[in-house]
């Protein structure tokens, strides 16, 4: 144990209730009277005079802000967790709940204990080999004083930065027992050190599962971390906030502790891909790592019903923050950077909130520099139309295309000129309709350059870096041109029709193939199994605007081009 860490559990449960306060509510703690764990649930209500409830509905029904569930493992099935993340899915005032468990019961108690020892000092990003987001090579990026940063990850190199770190994440693939640091290479629960009263979280698949002896999470709390978090099932990678390199618990402080950044976390999570919170936190929900809150507000001011924060020159970093009395206010809106409403159904990478009571939570991921914030009643009225259209376009044209949708763009352009190629052979069109053809495809391809060189920089609907690829780029040029040819060659709506696809198949693709997966993995895997879906539609339904966008322009482009050809202009 570290040398500051306080010799009896006495004067860690004083500390522990001097670091967590409570802003709007009790803490409770939750367990079954059945559960092996439940002499644990009662000596935890005892020693912080807590309330302890003995189902779910009676503990949200008292709207704790944070809530300890008390579960032994066999206790936490994929089918429980379920029923809990639909229950915390239907609440606006956000809950945040930590599952304290452990493979004995001795594990448990330990890992209850350990939260008043959890706190920013050694600090690691550890990435995964992960090429579609841009992580090449494994790295370990340290963050503390002094410590040496991009070292190569190894799982030498693993081993140390565990033992050494006080709060740690993981990026990359993985499964409920291993991380995947590489291709063939797999650091598992039995590799985990003996560790410090650590925080651990992971953005790996099934990080969080309880269902095996070999899990990772339940390794963690016996090797000694204070907590650890992951996603119950396989997430879809770039809709965790803070992923890769944030570390956004490093700023968790009283006001803003680990259990709701997870909350938050979950909300962006849901906005991405879950249809459900089931991103886990296993361990005290009021771990704070901070004592203090991270940044000073130096002045605030109201004016026109809008409150505005100012906190001047902030370094970079992923800032949790509490507004007081800030649940009213619907619209959020950070200058230059961005901002947010509580009905946003896309996801956010720069700033994400929830309402707690007549509170508001705001996780926020600044570049450095001057911070603003903006509470407005409600948003512009326009933002219902600009901010889906270019979040759908963002992700569509710049997003999906690295994550191999670039190769199955070009893949299909191929074949679209393939049938080109046999339609002027067969003599159905002349080889001058190759020249159409040609200025559509180079106009669809300026536009797309143009849309890049204006929304790089500003994309912050995946966590993943962003990029135009040459692949993506003559992909869609090739499929515009072919398009134009298909059209011109149409006699009947259904071909024309067929023609608009082919144009817009760069957008239209990634909506089908989206939903085809959701749906059949919610109706043929999950739901006979859980009795829910796990995965919503967003994946499906978020390039439909760039998808109508994109139709729209192929079609005017491609009736002014035949025209134009047909008349002899071309």
């Amino acid at each position: 144990m570290r040398a500051f860490a306080l010799p009896t559990f006495f004067l860690a449960l004083a500390m522990k209730t001097a670091l967590v306060g409570d802003v709007d509510g009790s803490s409770a703690v939750l367990c079954d009277p059945k559960d092996p764990y439940y002499a644990l649930a009662v000596e935890i209500s005892r020693a912080e005079e807590l309330p302890l409830f003995h189902t779910l509905e009676r503990a949200l029904a008292r709207d704790p802000r944070f809530l300890l569930w008390v579960a032994s493992p066999a206790v936490l099935t994929d089918k429980a967790l379920v029923h809990f993340g639909l229950a915390l899915a239907a609440r606006r005032s956000a809950v945040c709940p930590g599952i304290i468990t452990g493979a004995t019961l001795d594990d448990a108690r330990a890992l209850w204990r350990r939260a008043a020892e959890a706190h920013a000092g050694k600090i690691y990003a550890v990435n995964g080999e992960h090429p579609a987001a841009g992580v090449e090579h494994g790295r370990i990026l340290a963050a503390g004083a002094g410590a040496p940063s991009g070292a190569p990850l190894t799982p030498a190199a693993l081993v140390d930065a565990l033992k050494d770190a006080d709060y740690l994440t993981f990026t990359g693939h993985g499964g409920g027992s291993y991380w995947k640091l590489a291709e063939g290479v797999h650091f598992t629960s039995a590799d985990l050190p003996p560790l410090p009263p650590s925080v651990i979280a992971t953005a790996s698949c099934q990080g969080v599962r309880f269902d095996s002896p070999s899990s990772m999470a339940l390794a963690a709390v016996a090797r000694g971390a204070a907590a650890y978090a992951g996603f119950l099932f396989s997430p879809n990678e770039g809709y965790l906030f803070g992923e890769f390199d944030g570390l956004p618990l490093r700023f968790t402080w009283p006001g803003v502790p680990v259990g709701e950044v997870v909350r938050l976390q979950n909300r962006g999570a849901v906005q991405g891909f879950a249809a459900f919170p089931f991103y886990w936190l296993v361990g005290d929900p009021r771990i704070a790592l901070e004592r203090e809150a991270p940044l000073t507000v130096l002045r605030i001011e109201s004016a026109r019903g809008v409150r505005t924060f100012h906190y001047g020159e902030v370094p970079a970093g992923v800032y949790p923050l509490r507004i007081r009395e800030g649940a009213s206010y619907g619209f959020i809106e950070i200058p230059g950077l961005a901002d947010a409403c509580d009905g946003d159904p896309l996801f956010n990478s720069r700033l994400q909130t929830v309402v707690r009571g007549s509170d508001r939570l705001l996780l926020v991921a600044h570049p450095g520099g001057h911070l603003t914030i903006h509470l407005h009643p409600k948003p512009p009225w326009y933002r219902l139309l600009t901010k889906p259209l270019l979040d759908s376009l963002d992700h569509t044209l710049l997003v999906i295309p690295r994550g191999g949708g670039d190769l199955i763009c070009l893949l299909a352009s191929g074949l679209a000129l393939i049938g080109v190629i046999l339609l002027i052979r067969q003599g159905a069109l002349p080889p001058a309709v190759l020249l159409p053809a040609f200025l559509g495809g180079l106009a669809v391809g300026l536009s797309y350059l143009l849309y890049a060189s204006l929304r790089l920089e500003k994309v912050s609907v995946s966590t993943k870096p962003a990029s135009l690829g040459s692949a993506a780029l003559i992909g869609s040029a090739l499929l515009a041109a072919c398009g134009v040819v298909y059209w011109i060659a149409a006699r009947t709506p259904v071909r024309k029709a067929a023609a608009v696809a082919a144009g817009a198949f760069p957008s239209l693709a990634p909506a089908v193939v989206a939903f085809a997966a959701v749906f059949g993995f919610n109706t043929f895997l999950a739901r006979p199994r859980l009795g829910a879906g796990i995965y919503n539609y967003a994946l499906a339904w978020m390039p439909l605007a760039a998808a109508a966008c994109h139709a729209a322009v192929f079609l005017l482009l491609a009736i002014l081009l035949e025209r134009a050809w047909k008349k002899g202009r071309l």
